[in-house]
């Protein structure tokens, strides 16, 4: 990763810790809603799916509906694939 000229400070040092946390193999759901800044609640409602579910999702990513997770990663702005 490198630093580009249009980073808000510290924003690379985050972005950095995002990597170290998915290479670390943290749930990369909740690693995107942290370094988004938003609660399960909020990052629930975004996607239009309830709160239980999203925590299913950050519990066991490998076993939840795929139109769920397109919905999350939809409100997170990311593509799926960086969620799978």
């Amino acid at each position: 990763m490198y630093k580009s000229i249009h980073d808000e400070p510290g924003e690379f040092h985050e972005r950095a810790e995002v990597v170290q946390r998915l290479l670390a193999q943290e749930n990369a759901v909740r690693v995107f809603r942290e370094y988004r800044g938003l609660s399960r609640e909020q990052l629930a409602e975004a996607a239009g799916i309830e709160g239980s579910d999203l925590a299913r999702i950050e519990q066991y990513p490998g076993q939840c509906p795929w139109k769920q997770l397109v919905a999350v990663a939809s409100a997170l702005r990311l593509d799926i694939m960086d969620l799978t």
